[in-house]
């Protein structure tokens, strides 16, 4: 059981390890208490959106670890 959803990016041969929190992925599915099975759901439900982050924070911050927070999503214009 975990609270984020792990996904990994190429930038050419370095892999970037991508988390995503459960506040987040409770937040772009509108409902709070989502199982671990759930979680993993919302994040294929909004994949294209959380990869587009990914993608524009990666850009910005070069990390090899990215944790993508609510505030991430929030602040991305999403609502």
């Amino acid at each position: 059981y975990t609270d984020v959803v792990t996904f990994y990016a190429m930038d050419g041969s370095v892999m970037v390890m991508c988390n995503v929190t459960r506040e987040s992925l409770e937040y772009l599915e509108e409902l709070p208490g989502l199982n671990h099975q759930e979680l993993v759901t919302a994040f294929a439900s909004h994949r294209d959106e959380i990869r587009r982050l990914a993608v524009a924070r990666y850009a910005t911050q070069r990390k090899l670890l990215l944790a993508l927070t609510k505030n991430d999503f929030i602040d991305d214009g999403r609502r």
